[in-house]
């Protein structure tokens, strides 16, 4: 029920100031109603003084009988209602629906024929898709079938078939397919016949292709209208006309011209293997004629004691040979060539490392596996890596790999790799410099960290590039750089002196290195100017002194110093301090 134009009614009649609810209850007495396409219908309700109907909520003009026409093509889906009046009080019914039945297209599907096809006197079977039950009538050519009305058709005659029908809920709606053509072949059944002169078997050439048996199994590549005997047997043949149309003919014996020989052919060797792109030779034993066979069929000009297999063209296939001795004609068993196959050449990648970060000095191990175990040769960027012979490579330098192995089954068969690439990312080895002056220990190269070591002791308070040492022993640096890769010196022993004194002309300056002050004794009572710099040149302080004095150094931030001395005479001395 649409709510919303039920308000919309009743606001109308608050509008009318109708708000007295009347002593009755219109209704639509059709209820909802259902309308096949095309179809009309009409909508009544109970006797009143007058009438107005409404369409999803909206007044239908001139709609004030007692009864209302509706119709599929313009009211499918509308709500609909009545407002009725009796003396003087209007009152409206609930809302119906107006519901469409939807009747889909017709079809029909071809059962036992994929391609439309079949043999004259077959039958093609027809069925009707759900859900049309109804009025049901075959046509073929336009024509109508008679008495033809079920859901279902043998088609026997060669034309274009349709459909036509309703559904139960709407038995006026009728519809009709679209529609295929069928054909029916004269496809006359083969008769075989035989010449003992070769011998074989033929038939008419009545068909596009043809297909024999022998006992009951399909005869490989035997499809042309004649057949070359090979033995005895129940021979039967189908004329194939079309995929939907093929005759067979009646089962042929023949037992007359093979004979048991007092001989028995054999093949050797009688299990051979091919290597990939290798040819071999099978042999006979010796007689005076011999005719060779490929999967039963004959290899024209193959009349030697040997025939020659290649792994190309023969693995897979069994191979027979009649020999002749003395007039008398036998056949070998069957020899199967098979084939060596040998997939791709694998390596593995042995190593814990990720191969997304490999660093200088990083080794990753490649192996190769079986069978590929002989003649191995390793290659980098397409460049033959002198003495890599063996199954496994140390790679330890950026390149693109590839190897090379032969089998040792098949020795003249080898393979080569896929592309392997490794990129070893910058580690350069830092080494560690000391400044004996100022005790300073530092990093020949800088890097994102640095793990110094001191006696095989991790200092973790000392991630610096350089730093002030304050104990002789053996330091050792492990750097990271930003690609991810580390790198360690060697080890170093450094013997530590103590701290400087720094004398210049009757002034001492210490400690060096420094903390949270600089002691400056002046002897001389001499006017000095005393300025501390940074490395860069920017001035760190100045001061004008006569006599002694202690610099604040508590927020120098750690690192080198310049400290500059200038003299009233114009001398000026400069020296390297280190907090």
């Amino acid at each position: 029920m649409n709510y919303r134009n039920i308000i919309l009614v009743f606001s109308f009649f608050q509008a009318l100031q109708l708000n007295a609810q009347c002593p009755f209850n219109p209704t639509v007495l059709n209820g909802n109603v259902s309308l096949c396409p095309l179809q009309a219908d009409t909508l009544s309700t109970e006797p009143a003084n007058s009438y107005q109907w409404y369409k999803n909520g909206n007044p239908i003009i001139g709609a004030n009988q007692q009864t209302l026409i509706i119709n599929q093509l313009q009211d499918a889906g509308a709500s609909f209602l009545v407002v009725s009046t009796i003396n003087n009080c209007s009152e409206p019914s609930p809302a119906v629906q107006v519901i469409n039945i939807n009747v889909p297209s017709i079809g029909f599907q071809v059962v036992n024929s994929p391609d439309n096809t079949a043999c004259l006197g077959d039958g093609i079977e027809l069925n009707v898709s759900e859900p049309f039950n109804t009025n049901l009538k075959w046509y073929r050519n336009g024509i109508q079938i008679q008495g033809q009305n079920s859901n279902s058709l043998i088609a026997l005659a060669t034309g274009s078939y349709s459909v036509s029908g309703s559904i139960s809920q709407c038995p006026n709606t009728l519809r009709i397919s679209s529609s295929t053509a069928l054909t029916f072949i004269n496809g006359p059944t083969p008769v075989i016949s035989l010449d003992n002169l070769v011998p074989s078997l033929s038939t008419p050439n009545i068909a596009g292709q043809f297909q024999w048996y022998l006992n009951n199994s399909i005869i490989q590549d035997a499809t042309q209208d004649t057949l070359l005997l090979t033995q005895n047997g129940n021979y039967f043949v189908e004329a194939i006309y079309s995929q939907g149309c093929i005759k067979q003919s009646s089962v042929f014996s023949f037992n007359g011209i093979f004979v048991d020989c007092p001989f028995n052919p054999t093949i050797n060797p009688n299990n051979l293997i091919l290597c990939p792109g290798s040819i071999d030779t099978l042999q006979s034993i010796q007689g005076d004629a011999f005719q060779w066979y490929k999967d039963e069929v004959l290899i024209q000009g193959a009349i030697q004691q040997q025939l020659l297999v290649d792994y190309f063209n023969s693995v897979g296939s069994n191979f027979t040979v009649d020999v002749t001795i003395s007039g008398c004609t036998e056949r070998s068993n069957q020899v199967l060539v098979d084939g060596w196959i040998f997939l791709p050449i694998t390596v593995n990648t042995l190593t814990d490392l990720p191969l997304n970060n490999l660093c200088q000095g990083d080794t990753v191990i490649l192996q190769v596996n079986p069978p590929y175990t002989n003649n191995i040769v390793w290659k980098r960027n397409n460049s033959i890596i002198p003495g890599a012979n063996n199954d496994s490579l140390f790679v330890t330098n950026t390149g693109i790999y590839t190897v090379t192995g032969f089998t040792e089954t098949c020795p003249n068969y080898f393979n080569e790799s896929v592309l392997i690439d490794f990129d070893f990312k910058s580690a350069p080895v830092p080494t560690i410099l000391f400044e004996q002056n100022s005790n300073t220990v530092s990093s020949s190269l800088e890097a994102s960290n640095y793990n110094w070591f001191v006696n095989g002791s991790l200092a973790n308070q000392l991630n610096t590039i350089s730093f002030v040492a304050t104990e002789s022993a053996e330091y050792q640096l492990n750097v990271e750089y930003q690609n991810g890769c580390f790198a360690s010196s060697l080890p170093l022993q450094i013997t530590i002196t103590g701290t400087e004194k720094i004398e210049l002309e009757n002034i001492n300056i210490y400690p060096n290195p420094f903390g949270n002050f600089i002691q400056i004794n002046n002897k001389s009572n001499a006017n000095i100017q005393v300025e501390i710099l940074t490395t860069d040149g920017k001035k760190v302080t100045s001061i004008r002194l006569s006599n002694n004095y202690i610099i604040n150094t508590e927020d120098f931030k750690s690192g080198f110093y310049f400290l500059k001395v200038s003299y009233e005479n114009g001398k000026v001395l400069t020296y390297k301090f280190i907090k």
